[in-house]
């Protein structure tokens, strides 16, 4: 379970804070500004129904210049790890410096393009519903199986399974991702700590296969709410995820004409062979 040294529910002002917008962040604060700047535009323009907020942003030690970019910026909380320790430590310390009971996770390459309410409804759902600890807001890649439940005013909204299988998968596969979401502080502390001191795509991964093999805590999503755009992605040619930048790559490789027609055919044998040369890593799909 997570500790939380020196959290506290309140602020210096000693207002009770409900809401912790954490955004993660590394060599980007260009875009990070644009991200803060997206979702502060909103709020100002309305309200979150009586819900007291804060901004914290978490860093893994960036270099200059952005580490000065980082130091101009109009937030709540600002974290910076003592060195660069990768996604793992960047998250975990993010999460330890919130004060709300629930905190809105993005990576300083999401943009946000909806309204406030998006918020309050998905603390509607964990105010309702004390199953779901994680509400999406940016809509599972593949179709996942789910309970469909509504709030007392109807609005729908589904509850994925989890599949209790030990093993890993691929990461569309299972409905937890590291791509803006709301979650309890509660599910944070049940949950534990993201793993620290290895690849970042193998924190969310890690972190996933927990999620997905206990029983307390669901994740859900609101289609009617979260469709069809929350946050959008602006650092797809920025990612520091080796696994994004391959699947980027692949991608634009199977547009070429004949070469990728070739490609497509070939690539089922290549993920086999794949596999059984590493069997120790291999992702169950």
């Amino acid at each position: 379970m997570i500790e939380k040294p020196g959290a506290s529910s309140v602020d210096p002002t000693g207002r009770r804070v409900d809401l912790s917008f954490l955004f993660i962040s590394y060599a980007r604060t260009d875009l990070l500004q644009i991200a803060i700047e997206s979702l502060r535009s909103q709020l100002n323009l309305g309200t979150l129904s009586g819900l007291n907020y804060e901004f914290v942003v978490s860093d893994d030690r960036s270099p200059e210049p952005w580490a000065s970019v980082l130091r101009s910026l109009r937030v709540d909380r600002l974290v910076v790890l003592p060195k660069n320790q990768g996604m793992g430590s960047n998250t975990n310390q993010g999460v330890w410096a919130c004060r709300g009971k629930y905190i809105v996770q993005i990576q300083d390459d999401w943009r946000f393009v909806a309204t406030p309410v998006v918020f309050e409804r998905a603390v509607q759902v964990l105010e309702s519903d004390k199953e779901v600890g994680l509400v999406l807001y940016v809509e599972p890649d593949n179709p996942l199986p789910f309970q469909a439940r509504r709030l007392e005013d109807g609005t729908e909204y589904w509850v994925f399974e989890n599949d209790h299988f030990q093993g890993f998968r691929t990461g569309s596969a299972r409905p937890y991702s590291d791509r803006p979401h709301l979650k309890r502080m509660d599910f944070c502390v049940e949950m534990g700590p993201y793993r620290e001191r290895c690849p970042m795509h193998w924190v969310e991964l890690e972190f996933q296969r927990r999620v997905a093999n206990q029983s307390r805590w669901k994740v859900a999503w609101l289609p009617s709410v979260h469709s069809p755009t929350v946050f959008e992605h602006m650092g797809a040619g920025r990612s520091f995820n080796p696994v994004y930048r391959r699947a980027t790559l692949l991608g634009s490789q199977r547009c070429i004409p004949l070469l990728g027609q070739g490609f497509r055919r070939l690539r089922p044998t290549l993920r086999v062979l794949r596999d059984f040369a590493r069997p120790g890593k291999r992702i169950h799909r």
